[in-house]
């Protein structure tokens, strides 16, 4: 298990150098924040992505050493909700997940059913 993050507080990744880019989806990144823990060092990483011209949105999460994925949404709204939604099941699976990364093949046994329960969850 990862030690808790204490008062865990998203950020601007890249201090908002990202805004306005294109992003993994092919859409205009309109937000991206960082996980930070104790030590400064980014945990999870939450993009949002838009282009209304093509009815694109899409949230891209990250959890480092472990997870990448992007998931796509009907609307803005919709996606401006799941973003809400993913910050807080980010940090719970955070405190699941073994804290030495999945360098070994017991944390990846470990991190396994946690990481396929949430994509399950939230693909």
């Amino acid at each position: 298990m990862s030690p808790p993050l204490p008062n865990p507080a998203w950020s601007p990744a890249f201090d908002g150098a990202t805004l306005g880019q294109m992003g993994e989806a092919g859409a205009l990144i309109v937000e991206d924040e960082v996980l930070l823990d104790a030590e400064g060092t980014a945990r999870a990483r939450l993009t949002r992505e838009e282009d209304p011209s093509r009815g694109l949105y899409a949230l891209t999460y990250a959890v480092s050493g472990w997870l990448l994925y992007t998931r796509y949404l009907p609307d803005a709204a919709a996606a401006l909700a799941a973003q809400a939604e993913m910050r807080e099941a980010l940090e719970a699976l955070l405190q699941q997940l073994p804290a030495d990364g999945a360098g070994s093949a017991e944390a990846r046994r470990a991190g396994g059913p946690l990481l396929g329960s949430f994509l399950a969850r939230y693909a």
